[in-house]
């Protein structure tokens, strides 16, 4: 009973509504009208808005879910949760493991080298090709059905993560998206639930889809197994975008975000200050990833015009992806050495750690995200969401992350370098938000 409050705990605190299957029929956006419309036909709708629709949806985004309550995020169990959003068969179990002096790393460490982690269960799905060739980008994935009681037909089709060197696994964005979603929630951001496991894909390829497959080549014949695997779900709302051609993902820049529509200017200045709380959770985080093209507008709550449109009353700013966080693949020491903000001898003003020369040389940040000043109000709203973020919360997203293990970095320091962030972020001296000086001003 108890865990059960904790996880009803979380689904609130990050607006966590609930998944759409791919082969299900569940309905990701909370209104009374649904039933009545269809969910396909406003799933449709809002995919192939016009610009101008799409343009005054961001405009009123918010970026921080209103569920959030902060008196509640110290009860979350974090592990509790991530096995209710996952579903029965992700049941997850604290503990510690041995690594063997000659470990598949490349490691040299003494036989009986012990690290604190949590056993991932083994689930099993069956390869999907994926013909259509949908899936973008450099990660690597693959397409899998899984067996799920709660979807229409009892299968879902979803996109599986892992690692290009199965013996890595931080050749991948696996490790570092498992502890920044948890995470995301834990501060009010809505995001998709993704669900570490032990994959064993019957009919694979090959055990690089990615790389050998790509989906187009249909099933092999054998079962492989993916012992370092993240399963992803949906967003959980609608999709609001504008037609693109090919499969280009239809985001949002960073230059998009200035433009704000509310009824009052105190209203105005309050969504400004939380989307520069956002860029400033991104140079927490160091998400190196968080290009436009891994933004999406997002609708939780709809209603139908006399027109025989659908309004969306709810839109949402979403993080679609929190690969390449802590320094890409969490690189650690590099992610620890980036202060939060930069040094600066008159010690006055919060500008972002992240810069054009700190940051990878990947291209996708770029633009006001690097090196630009943060308001202190901005500054005051993470630090305060960070800050009711427990202890054991932050051991058991780093062991849930299987972090310790993939990096030999002990939860201490782990600790201890979040503490010191945490420090740097309450001690620095952020100017007032003014509107005409914000770095989202227009």
């Amino acid at each position: 009973m108890k865990n059960l409050l904790f996880t009803a705990l979380i689904l609130l605190s990050s607006c966590q509504l609930t998944q759409v299957a791919t082969t299900g029929d569940r309905d990701p956006a909370s209104t009374k009208l649904g039933d009545k419309f269809g969910k396909k036909a406003v799933r449709d709708y809002f995919k192939s808005v016009t610009a101008e629709e799409r343009n005054d949806a961001l405009a009123r985004s918010l970026v921080f879910t209103t569920e959030y309550d902060p008196e509640k995020v110290a009860s979350v169990d974090v592990i509790a949760a991530t096995t209710e959003a996952c579903g029965p068969a992700y049941q997850y179990q604290k503990g510690i493991v041995e690594v063997e002096k000659n470990d598949p790393f490349g490691h040299s460490f003494p036989s009986s080298t012990r690290y604190a982690s949590t056993k991932w269960p083994k689930i099993e799905c069956q390869y999907h090709a994926d013909t259509e060739k949908s899936m973008s980008g450099g990660s690597t994935k693959f397409l899998c059905d899984f067996a799920d009681e709660r979807v229409k037909g009892g299968v879902q089709t979803r996109k599986v993560r892992y690692p290009s060197d199965s013996d890595d696994p931080l050749d991948s964005e696996v490790v570092e998206t498992t502890l920044a979603f948890n995470l995301a929630k834990l501060v009010g951001l809505p995001t998709k639930s993704f669900c570490p496991a032990v994959v064993s894909c019957k009919n694979c390829p090959s055990a690089n889809p990615w790389r050998d497959d790509r989906g187009s080549k249909g099933p092999g014949k054998k079962t492989y197994e993916f012992p370092w695997a993240l399963i992803e779900t949906d967003l959980p709302s609608y999709i609001i975008s504008t037609p693109t051609t090919g499969n280009a993902p239809n985001g949002v820049e960073y230059e998009e975000v200035k433009v704000v529509k509310a009824d009052t200017e105190e209203a105005r200045k309050k969504m400004l200050i939380e989307r520069e709380a956002l860029m400033l959770w991104i140079n927490f985080i160091q998400n190196t990833d968080a290009g436009g093209f891994n933004h999406r507008v997002g609708c939780l709550a709809y209603e139908k015009t006399p027109e025989e449109k659908y309004y969306c009353t709810k839109p949402v700013f979403l993080l679609h992806d929190h690969g390449h966080s802590f320094h890409r693949h969490f690189n650690y020491s590099a992610w620890a050495k980036i202060p939060v903000f930069q040094r600066s001898e008159k010690n006055s003003g919060c500008r972002f750690g992240l810069d054009k020369d700190s940051a990878p040389k990947r291209g996708a940040l770029k633009g006001i995200i690097l090196g630009a000043e943060v308001s202190a109000e901005a500054r005051d709203f993470l630090y305060e969401r960070l800050s009711r973020v427990t202890e054991q919360q932050w051991k058991d997203m780093y062991h849930l992350a299987r972090a310790e293990e993939a990096t030999k970095v002990r939860t201490e320091q782990f600790l201890k370098d979040i503490r010191k962030k945490l420090n740097e972020m309450k001690a620095a001296n952020c100017l007032p938000f003014d509107m005409g000086k914000s770095v989202l001003f227009k």
